[in-house]
């Protein structure tokens, strides 16, 4: 099973950046590998990510990450959320583009002082927040 997600997961970072969900929809299709089962179980495994980002957007928490996997999870059978997702990423890239010729471009100790900096600053707002609900 290991090698199947690592093979998968290599699959789609080889793919064409607003295309490679598209494509493993495509070839999921034509491998004819649509056993019920796997369907059903892609499905609950996407919803309990997507239950969970929901809590952790409540709660300080990588919540992104979680939204990302239950999406790629519902773009193998579902090509409305291929669609969705191809363009979403084609839409972040053009965001994170000057955002990360910005980081590449600093020394690494302005990279560490960023982070500090913006983990920090993260981290104060959320004390604040939780002091100012109690």
């Amino acid at each position: 099973m290991q090698s199947s997600l690592a093979k998968e997961w290599r699959s789609l970072r080889a793919g064409t950046p607003g295309r490679r969900f598209r494509d493993r929809y495509q070839r999921n299709r034509k491998a004819q590998r649509q056993h019920w089962a796997g369907r059903v179980l892609r499905f609950v495994l996407a919803a309990l990510l997507l239950a969970g980002a929901i809590v952790l957007t409540v709660i300080p928490g990588p919540a992104t990450p979680l939204f990302f996997l239950a999406g790629a999870l519902i773009a193998t059978d579902w090509l409305w959320m291929a669609k969705v997702m191809d363009r979403l990423e084609v839409w972040l890239r053009k965001i994170f583009r000057p955002v990360q010729h910005f980081w590449l471009g600093l020394p690494v100790y302005g990279r560490v002082l960023l982070a500090l900096t913006t983990t920090s600053v993260s981290i104060a707002t959320s004390i604040t927040v939780y002091h100012l609900m109690h």
